[in-house]
C-alpha cells in the first residue's frame, strides 16, 4: 500500500509558480518534462541539473523521441533553460521568471500532436481496462464453474472435495477443453452415482481424479443410468462388470481401459 509522507522527501514549489503553470498550454509530455525537471532540481535543492534525453525519457516513461521534439518547444518558450556543462553535458533549469515565458497557444502542429498524444493515451488505457476486465470476468465464470461441478459431485455422492484443488481444477479445465459442457459434467456425476453410490467397493471412486480423467470422462458419459433401457446396453453393462472386477481384484481404476 503506497504511503508518501513529506517527512521522506519532497519538492517545495512556489504557490505563484503552480498558480502560472496551470495557465499554459502544455501538452501531456511537456508538463511531465517540467515536473521532472522540478523533481531533479527542487526536489534536490539545487538550481540547475545535468539530464540528458535518455535520462528524462526513463523518468517519465517516455520516448527519447517524443522528449527531444517536447523539450525543444519548452526551451522555445523559455520555460526550460538549457545550457552546456563540461564536455557538452546538457544542463537543464525551470525558468521561474514567468514573465518570460511565451503565452502562445499551440500551433497546428503541436495541437495534432498533443491530441494523438492524448487519445493514444486514452485509447491505450481504455482497452486495458476492457481487457482486464474481460480477463476478470473470464476468471470469475471459470472460479463459478469449479464451484459449481464441485459441490454437485459434493451433493450428490456426499464427499467434501475443494473446488479450489488445483488437480480438481486441472482436470475440469481439461474436459473443457475439449468442448465439454457443465452439464456432461452433471450427467456423469448422477450416472456414476447410480451405479455406485450404494457400492461399498465402488463408492470411494466416486472423486474427481477418476470421473473426470480424460480415458474415463467419455466413456462414462455414453452410459446409462441402470433403470433405463438403451440400445447396447449389453455392451455397456459388459464393461461396467469388467470394470468391477478389475477394480476387486486390487487394481487402480484410473489404469482401466475401457476401449478394449
Amino acid at each position: 500500500m503506497a504511503n508518501p509522507q513529506v517527512e521522506h522527501g519532497h519538492t517545495r514549489i512556489a504557490n505563484e509558480i503552480l498558480d502560472q503553470i496551470m495557465k499554459l498550454n502544455l501538452n501531456g509530455t511537456q508538463f511531465r518534462i517540467v515536473m521532472a525537471v522540478w523533481r531533479y532540481t527542487y526536489g534536490f535543492q539545487r538550481k540547475e541539473h545535468e539530464m540528458s534525453l535518455n535520462f528524462i525519457a526513463k523518468a517519465i516513461d517516455a520516448s527519447r523521441t517524443q522528449v527531444n521534439r517536447e523539450l525543444s518547444v519548452l526551451i522555445d518558450r523559455k520555460i526550460i533553460k538549457s545550457d552546456s556543462g563540461p564536455k557538452g553535458v546538457r544542463i537543464l533549469s525551470f525558468n521561474k521568471n514567468y514573465d518570460e515565458w511565451e503565452h502562445c497557444t499551440l500551433n497546428r502542429a503541436q495541437y495534432s500532436n498533443s491530441r494523438t498524444e492524448v487519445y493514444s493515451n486514452q485509447s491505450t488505457d481504455v482497452y486495458s481496462n476492457q481487457r482486464t476486465k474481460k480477463e476478470n470476468n473470464k476468471e470469475n465464470n471459470k472460479k463459478n464453474i469449479y464451484v459449481e461441478i464441485i459441490e454437485y459431485l459434493n451433493k450428490k455422492a456426499g464427499k467434501r472435495f475443494s473446488p479450489k484443488s488445483q488437480a480438481n481444477r486441472k482436470l475440469i479445465n481439461g474436459r473443457l477443453a475439449e468442448g465439454r459442457t457443465v452439464e456432461d459434467f452433471k450427467y456423469v456425476i448422477d450416472v456414476k452415482c447410480d451405479h455406485w453410490l450404494d457400492d461399498p467397493k465402488m463408492n470411494e471412486y466416486l472423486r474427481p481424479s477418476t470421473l473426470f480423467a480424460q480415458k474415463n470422462f467419455e466413456n462414462y458419459l455414453n452410459q446409462k443410468p441402470k433403470n433405463q433401457k438403451t440400445v447396447k446396453t449389453t455392451d455397456i453393462r459388459d464393461k461396467e462388470i469388467e470394470f468391477q472386477r478389475w477394480v476387486a481384484e486390487g487394481n487402480d481404476p484410473d489404469e482401466f481401459d475401457w476401449n478394449i
